[in-house]
């Protein structure tokens, strides 16, 4: 197994970072609590065998909407993604050991039981969403080392078919550590990194320095507990981040409006948005070229977006995908629910020509399905629906954009599928996102439901029958007996 380990000091000096530095071991102490350490883990990790029925596969999970570094971009929605691409696309052959090999893989990696019919259309794979993260296992068959510990880390595993290669490649962020410390261990090959943004080579967005060093411990024999000039290397590199941010804030809430819930996000900012394409909220990235804002939404299944009546003014609906029947009831579907896209159009009547800050509304209003009753006579007239927060970003096409790729920690450099809203943008695109996001991961919003228990129900169903068999038997009578009548009086007319 290879592991590649990027520390990311946030201060600006390494002194007294490094509490001990050998052929065998690296410790790390951060400087301050204000400035604490980022760190991706990086693990390729060989499996036995390629998957026979699936060509690609990508299980995203993210804690919270807080795990966001500058460096190391896992801007997808908080909760459980996953996207998966099956070697036959022609036809429905193999449908059913598709899904079974899919289910034993997820089970084990994630430790989740996914039915075949939970599955939506994405733009080119089927997709999966749940609210809430997934927990890794490391001793699963496709893991099964110790070196995996973090079980609640954000993460981005990702399988692509290779004969040659046979491996996965986990990605794990884990932020505000405090203490950090590696060991040399026999099959194991470990790279360490340890870096911090030097702003005095590059001061934009579009250009980060990195500058720092690098420890191998290659994991192939015991060595001296000492250092040596092939385990250390001082380093600096470029990045060219396909995600940036800017300072700003983006708050969204749903306002219970009965059955039809409003959902609302405004975004402030330092600057104008209307501006945007004259690149004054972007500032001096000199790569760019073209710019449009858009808001995208994980959309539970109980809220129904209706795409023919509540498009925002000025906004254009790019995608919607998941489930598409307006009708059915929230217990009559199993897939999460909806995938949108809006692109907001120039001149967007919600942009506020105000003075700093300056401020960007959005109101989508939204319809709910029926949901079960409760069978309960003291529970609460109401079901609480949770939904991602929307993601409100800024899309931009930049001058050489196959540099964006050639940063190690660039999002679509090991996979084009998934990573939510990035599959709709081409590789040329970065995205600029707003520093202070809401305090919570998740909305919600109170549906109304029936409130009469099931026993109560059967009880008035029953009666009800009972009373319209009676109707029916009482008129099927009266039928009966109306003939017999006319028949006697026809007689007694004929006799007189």
């Amino acid at each position: 197994m290879r592991q590649r380990s990027t520390i990311f000091n946030s201060g600006s000096s390494h002194d007294d970072v490094i509490q001990n530095l050998s052929a065998t071991n690296f410790k790390l102490v951060a400087p301050s609590w204000e400035q604490r350490f980022s760190i991706e883990n990086k693990y390729t990790i060989p499996i036995p065998t390629p998957l026979q029925y699936i060509r690609q596969l990508r299980i995203q999970s993210k804690r919270s909407y807080n795990d966001v570094d500058p460096i190391f971009p896992f801007d997808f929605t908080t909760g459980l993604n996953i996207y998966v691409l099956p070697k036959n696309t022609v036809n429905d052959d193999d449908d059913s050991e598709f899904f079974n090999e899919l289910s034993s893989v997820v089970k084990a990696v994630v430790n989740l039981d996914i039915n075949a019919s939970e599955w939506t259309n994405s733009v080119n794979s089927l997709y999966y969403y749940s609210s809430q993260p997934a927990q890794l296992q490391p001793q699963s068959p496709w893991l099964g080392h110790t070196s995996i510990q973090d079980y609640d880390s954000t993460f981005d595993l990702v399988y692509n078919a290779d004969e040659s290669l046979k491996q996965v490649i986990l990605r794990q962020l884990v932020t505000n550590v405090t203490e950090v410390e590696y060991d040399l261990k026999l099959g194991e090959y470990k790279e360490i990194g340890l870096f911090l943004n030097d702003v005095k080579v590059s001061q934009t967005k579009d250009d980060v320095v990195l500058s720092g060093l690098r420890v191998i411990l290659d994991g192939q024999s015991e060595p001296q507990d000492q250092v040596g000039d092939k385990n250390i290397h001082k380093t600096l590199f470029h990045l060219k981040p396909r995600h940036r941010y800017l300072p700003g804030s983006v708050s969204s809430t749903i306002a219970p409006q009965g059955l039809h819930p409003v959902l609302s996000t405004t975004v402030s900012t330092e600057n104008d948005l209307a501006s945007t394409i004259n690149h004054e909220i972007i500032g001096v990235d000199e790569d760019v070229e073209v710019c449009n804002s858009y808001y995208y939404l994980n959309l539970n299944k109980s809220l129904i977006f209706d795409e023919y009546q509540n498009v925002p003014l000025n906004t254009t609906l790019l995608v919607n995908n998941g489930v598409s029947n307006l009708e059915l009831p929230e217990y009559k579907i199993d897939q999460w629910g909806s995938e949108l896209l809006f692109q907001i159009n120039r001149g967007n009547e919600a942009y506020e020509d105000a003075s700093s800050p300056a401020r960007f509304g959005l109101n989508l209003t939204l319809h709910s399905r029926y949901q079960l009753p409760n069978n309960s006579d003291t529970a609460a007239p109401f079901t609480q629906i949770i939904t991602p927060q929307p993601q409100f970003f800024i899309a931009c096409k930049v001058k050489e954009g196959h540099l964006l790729n050639k940063s190690p920690f660039d999002s679509k450099r090991l996979n084009f599928l998934g990573n939510n809203y990035e599959s709709y943008f081409q590789n040329d695109t970065v995205f600029y996102h707003f520093n202070e996001l809401g305090s919570i991961n998740h909305l919600s919003v109170d549906i109304p439901h029936g409130t009469t228990t099931f026993d109560r129900v059967n009880s008035i169903t029953t009666f009800t029958i009972i009373i319209g068999i009676g109707i029916i038997f009482w008129a099927i009578l009266q039928k009966l007996t109306r003939p017999r009548a006319t028949t006697a009086i026809n007689q007694k007319s004929k006799t007189e």
